[in-house]
């Protein structure tokens, strides 16, 4: 009888790897499977990793041969040195980033994507925030929302794709200013109190300023669609 007893919880401990988690539960083997696609472009969206305060998004966009992966993960934090304490986001971009068949590749963790039953999921084989034991993975579910609702803002796209200068060019000054510095608002920008941008953030519901500078948040795709919209602005200025 105990023989019978110790033969069914081995079988039950290969089968569900008690290690390897997805949103905090168990993953079981059995209903991995490859997800290949032709294009990678499939792959594009945000995969949500963790739960509770570890819980992190891994966004990840493509443009062409740019290949952007952002962790955006929570903490609690004081803004201002004020006494209120609040949840935000803080960020990592990936370095070295590259997908060759079903296969990701960064210099911060790598992975595979795969399906679980019928959710799409990227396995990650080292994540940033583990929590398992290290060396164990963990599986991020694709989430379904598009990725011009994940971004908030009136020009969400300057995120996740470069915009084509026929488009920079057909706006005028003030929309292309709103532009640029929306990409800095997402990350919770302080403006110069008082300032034109401060005054028109201040009004959008998504925004809430708590850093200086947002710098070495910003992705490859952000920073070259910035550096175009600037070299339009100044072409204008001229004009």
């Amino acid at each position: 009888m105990h023989m019978r007893l110790i033969t069914i919880f081995f079988l039950c401990t290969t089968y569900i790897s008690l290690g390897q988690t997805m949103s905090g539960e168990p993953i079981e083997e059995g209903n991995i499977s490859e997800w290949k696609t032709s294009s990678i472009e499939d792959y594009e969206g945000s995969y949500s990793f963790g739960f509770s305060e570890a819980e992190s998004q891994l966004l990840l966009t493509i443009d062409g041969d740019i290949i952007c992966a952002q962790l955006r993960a929570y903490e609690w934090r004081q803004v201002n040195g004020e006494e209120s304490v609040g949840w935000y986001p803080k960020y990592t971009n990936f370095t070295g980033v590259r997908i060759e068949g079903n296969n990701f590749y960064s210099d911060q963790s790598n992975g595979k994507f795969v399906t679980y039953g019928k959710t799409k999921c990227l396995k990650l084989f080292d994540p940033i925030i583990q929590m398992g034991e290290e060396g164990d993975y963990e599986l991020g579910a694709k989430n379904d929302s598009e990725l011009n609702d994940i971004y908030s803002g009136k020009y969400p796209a300057t995120s996740y794709k470069l915009i084509g200068r026929k488009k920079l060019e057909s706006m005028t000054s003030k929309e292309l200013q709103i532009m640029r510095n929306e990409i800095f608002a997402r990350y919770g920008h302080i403006f110069r109190s008082g300032g034109k941008m401060d005054a028109y953030f201040q009004e959008q519901s998504w925004y809430k300023g708590f850093r200086k500078d947002v710098t070495n948040d910003l992705t490859d795709i952000e920073r070259k669609n910035i550096s175009a919209i600037r070299e339009i602005e100044k072409q204008k200025r001229s004009n």
